[in-house]
């Protein structure tokens, strides 16, 4: 489950809490943590609150490591840009209104 990073501080953590012992409760083993959606390869610099249940019969998950950064090193890649997420998709299509065209017929040449 994810939601906004600052959901620990909403109602003095109450709300986290609840959610923690509810999944508890239910038969999770629960790790959380604040993840950067860019160490992962999206072209956002936006924190998410991360909560990654397992079963307690099973045991638990480890949130996964980040694999892209701001800074290259030897091992990660280096942040990607919304031009690079974008790049090789095709032209929007727009129709003579200048609306563009519904996506189902994005990718028909015939209109």
């Amino acid at each position: 489950m994810e939601n906004v990073s600052n959901l620990k501080a909403v109602s003095g953590g109450v709300l986290y809490q609840q959610i923690v012992d509810q999944m508890d409760a239910l038969g999770y083993n629960v790790t959380v943590d604040v993840l950067l959606a860019a160490d992962f390869g999206a072209p956002q610099m936006r924190r998410r609150l991360i909560f990654l249940g397992c079963r307690k019969d099973i045991g638990s998950l480890p949130l996964p490591s980040p694999e892209y950064r701001e800074e290259v090193t030897l091992f990660d890649k280096s942040y990607i840009t919304i031009g690079q997420a974008f790049e090789g998709l095709p032209a929007a299509k727009y129709s003579n209104s200048g609306h563009r065209v519904g996506r189902n017929n994005y990718n028909d040449d015939t209109t």
